[in-house]
C-alpha cells in the first residue's frame, strides 16, 4: 500500500511540473517566479484536502448526495470545487501581490492553483485506482489540464473586476470596485448570463462606454467557469444508448484554450499599479 501511495505521488506530481512548465511559458514575455507558483500551488492543495474532508464526513453532504439527482449533485460539486480554488487564488494574492503585475497574471497564478487542487485529487483517484494505466494518463493529460484552465478563467476575470487602470486605448477601465447592496448581487449573478463584458469587451477587446460593477465581472467569470466545468464533466461520465460522449470533452477543451488564447494578450492589457489598487 505504501509503494502504492509513493508512486501515486511521484506520478501526479510529475505531470504537475510538466503542466506549471506550459502555463510558465505561456507567459513568454515576463515569466512568473516559480516561488510564487509553489505558493499557489500549495493553497490549491490545501483546498483539495479540504473538499476531501467534506466529501468523507457523514454529514449533510451525505443526505445532499443521496436525495438530490446525480445531475443537480454534479452542479453542486462543481461549484464547491470552483468556489473553494477560487478562494486560494485570493488567498495566494495577498502573499505574492507584487509578482501580480499584469491583468492576464490571472491565467497563470489561477492556473498553479488548480494545478494544486488537481494533484491531492489525482493521488486520490491513483489511490483508489490501482494506478490504472487509462485513468492516470485520462487525469493526468484532461483533467489536470481542465483544472488549471478553469481556475486561470476565473482569477483572470477577477484581475479584470478589480484592476483599477483603464485598458489601452480605452477611457475607462471594464470595471470598478463599487459598495454593492444584497439586491445589487443577486441581480448581477443573474445579469452576468448575458456574458455582456466576455462578448464586448474580453473576446473582442473592445472599448468600455460605460463601467461596468465588480461583481457583474466575477460572476460572468464564475458562470464561464460553471458551464465549461459542467459540460467537461457530463460528456466525460456519461454515456447515451451505451455509447461513450468522450470525443465531445476534446472539442469542449479545445473550445476552452481558444477562448484563453484569445483573452491572453499582454499588449492590450496595461500593467497595474498596485499602489492605486484598494483591494
Amino acid at each position: 500500500m505504501t509503494n502504492l501511495i509513493l508512486l501515486a505521488v511521484l506520478s501526479s506530481f510529475c505531470f504537475v511540473v510538466f503542466w506549471v512548465l506550459v502555463w510558465r511559458n505561456w507567459d513568454k514575455n515576463q515569466p512568473e517566479p516559480f516561488w510564487s507558483l509553489i505558493v499557489a500551488m500549495i493553497l490549491g492543495l490545501m483546498a483539495g484536502i479540504l473538499l476531501l474532508a467534506v466529501i468523507k464526513t457523514k454529514t449533510i453532504w451525505t443526505m445532499i448526495k443521496d436525495d438530490y439527482d446525480s445531475i443537480l449533485f454534479m452542479i453542486c460539486l462543481i461549484s464547491i470545487e470552483e468556489i473553494l480554488k477560487f478562494f486560494g487564488f485570493l488567498i495566494g494574492k495577498k502573499i505574492y501581490r507584487h509578482e501580480l503585475n499584469q491583468t492576464v497574471d490571472g491565467f497563470s497564478y489561477g492556473a498553479a492553483t488548480g494545478l494544486g487542487f488537481a494533484f491531492i485529487e489525482n493521488i486520490v483517484y491513483f489511490v483508489n485506482y490501482q494506478m490504472d494505466l487509462w485513468l492516470v494518463v485520462f487525469r493526468s493529460l484532461d483533467t489536470m489540464f481542465t483544472h488549471s484552465l478553469l481556475t486561470g478563467i476565473f482569477a483572470f476575470y477577477f484581475m479584470i473586476a478589480f484592476n483599477p487602470l483603464c485598458i489601452k486605448d480605452r477611457k475607462l477601465p471594464i470595471a470598478y470596485k463599487h459598495e454593492v447592496t444584497f439586491f445589487q448581487y443577486f441581480l448581477d449573478f443573474f445579469k452576468a448570463l448575458k456574458f455582456h463584458i466576455t462578448f464586448s469587451h474580453v473576446l473582442k477587446h473592445r472599448k468600455s462606454q460605460h463601467q461596468h460593477r465588480h461583481t457583474e465581472v466575477i460572476f460572468e467569470g464564475f458562470w464561464i467557469v460553471i458551464i465549461f466545468h459542467f459540460m467537461h464533466n457530463f460528456f466525460a461520465e456519461y454515456m447515451i444508448f451505451g455509447k461513450s460522449l468522450y470525443f465531445v470533452v476534446i472539442f469542449i477543451i479545445a473550445i476552452m484554450v481558444l477562448f484563453c488564447l484569445h483573452a491572453f494578450d499582454q499588449e492590450w492589457y496595461q500593467k497595474i499599479a498596485w499602489k492605486r489598487t484598494k483591494s
